[in-house]
């Protein structure tokens, strides 16, 4: 088993999203046929709910440092993400939102070997050039123009992330990264538009400090998972279409539309069944299930 690349999963809080997480291991386990290791940070009752044989679909768990989910004696969950760099035991890392679960064709070791010749990279579906003087004031979290003002020097991009997906190595250059989406996130500089979770959403610092250390995606778009919020209505939702050109498939959101539970629930049963495995979890409605999500 190759210890130098492996994945890393985060599940803090609730069970549901243990639960998730044990599905996602699943599916990483069966496609990989087990030669990519998988490391579970956790906190709280992230584990509670899951049995021996299903804590056993990770390669090493770790609990999550209490301020890296903490801003004083807050709860900030999200928080968790901009220690990433700090949280994984690998050299080479994928991390993945475990709101998602893994497609059998373009598989996680494709992605390590397309991927292997940069330090860098994280999903996103669009960018703003900073150096038009005319910039679109489409940037979901904040002002275009303050972002601008506080963050570029007149020139750069603003990326649209999602940190579902996110690929790096171990290194001066992403340490130092790391350490400004940290910052960012502890005190941003400007005003959000909207918050996530209660707090700022961790794609702003992370979208900050691609701007401070010119260190971005390789390319624009990049969709390693495919996510019907986005990109059902831009290039459909053919079967054939997803397999061929995504490695994984995402049900994040608040609210999840019956039919992509449905493809959810059937790839996670059918990657219990191979590994010999019983009682899948089923997709929930977040906005259901989590607390916190009620409001958004």
């Amino acid at each position: 088993m190759n210890k130098r690349r492996g994945i890393i999963l985060i599940a803090l809080g609730s069970p549901y999203y243990g639960q998730l997480a044990a599905n996602l291991a699943a599916s990483i386990r069966y496609t990989t046929g087990g030669r990519l290791p998988v490391h579970l940070v956790w906190a709280e009752n992230a584990l509670s709910h899951l049995t021996q044989q299903k804590l056993g679909l990770f390669t090493s768990m770790q609990e999550c440092p209490h301020e890296y989910y903490h801003r004083g004696s807050k709860t900030v969950y999200v928080k968790a993400k901009t220690h990433l760099y700090d949280l994984t035991p690998f050299d080479e890392t994928i991390f993945l939102d475990v709101d998602t679960i893994m497609l059998g064709r373009n598989t996680l070791e494709k992605a390590f070997e397309d991927l292997n010749h940069l330090d860098f990279t994280m999903e996103n579906r669009s960018r703003i050039n900073l150096a038009h003087e005319n910039a679109p004031d489409d940037y979901l979290w904040a002002h275009v123009s303050d972002v601008k003002r506080v963050y570029s020097k007149g020139d750069g991009f603003l990326y649209g992330l999602h940190s579902e997906f996110i690929y790096w190595k171990q290194n001066e250059k992403l340490a130092a990264y790391f350490e400004t989406v940290k910052e960012v996130f502890e005190n941003p500089q400007i005003k959000m538009k909207h918050v996530f979770d209660g707090d700022i959403p961790d794609e702003f610092p992370f979208a900050m400090a691609m701007i401070k250390h010119r260190m971005y995606p390789h390319q624009c778009p990049y969709v390693p998972l495919y996510w019907y919020l986005t990109d059902a209505k831009k290039i459909g939702t053919s079967k054939e279409m997803i397999l061929q050109n995504h490695t994984g498939y995402s049900v994040g959101g608040n609210a999840t539309p019956p039919a992509v539970r449905k493809t959810y629930d059937r790839l996670a049963a059918a990657y219990f069944k191979k590994l010999g495995l019983q009682y899948p979890y089923k997709i929930k409605q977040k906005r259901q299930e989590l607390a916190s999500r009620k409001s958004m």
